[in-house]
């Protein structure tokens, strides 16, 4: 098929666009205004929807409660001893489950090799 070679025909076809760009000087100057206006409209645009949403947000505390500052994040807390005794917890159990599985093996290891030993 011709899958693999699509990557190879778009940058074919990007690096042509490239190479016409560069050479056409008026080409590039219609594209730079154009992308400054659309820059203009996209700032301008962020900046009153900024402003609408502050506003939203300042109305909303006033109905609910009526503070106009934000209250501080709360303090991270430092790890508690119930964390860290059942991770320990946790790893006993993981250890105690090794130990029986060894040691449920351990008499099948043993009877196959005095069978091997009766024969």
């Amino acid at each position: 098929m011709a899958f693999p070679l699509i990557p190879f025909i778009a940058g074919a076809a990007l690096g042509g666009l490239a190479a016409y760009l560069y050479k056409d000087e008026k080409l590039r100057k219609e594209i730079q205004k154009s992308a400054g206006s659309v820059s203009d409209k996209v700032k301008e645009t962020a900046g009153s929807v900024s402003d609408r949403v502050v506003e939203g947000f300042s109305d909303l505390r006033e109905k609910v409660g009526g503070k106009s500052e934000p209250e501080p994040a709360a303090e991270a807390k430092p790890v508690t001893k119930k964390k860290a005794s059942a991770k320990k917890a946790t790893k006993k159990k993981v250890a105690k489950k090794k130990a029986a599985a060894k040691k449920a093996a351990e008499p099948v290891a043993a009877e196959d090799s005095s069978a091997e030993k009766s024969s």
